[in-house]
């Protein structure tokens, strides 16, 4: 039976990311999505600037590089 490990850091240099397991690929797709909906909402929320749609897509690609999807 295929496991999904989800590892998400809060920066590139993180040395203890959060590691969690699935045991189907749409429940790690799911975990996934909703870190990257709550890192972007909490970002976005915390600017001290208002933030163009440019601007907020590319905070929400940045927090998609610091999540990693492995099959174990």
């Amino acid at each position: 039976m295929k496991e999904y490990l989800v590892t998400s850091s809060i920066d590139y240099l993180d040395t203890k990311p959060i590691q969690a397991l699935f045991y189907t690929f749409d429940e790690a797709q799911e975990y996934m999505v909703d870190i990257v909906q709550s890192r972007t909402q909490w970002t976005v929320s915390h600017s001290p600037y208002s933030l163009s749609d440019e601007e907020v897509q590319h905070i929400e690609e940045t927090e998609w590089s610091l999540i990693k999807l492995e099959e174990v």
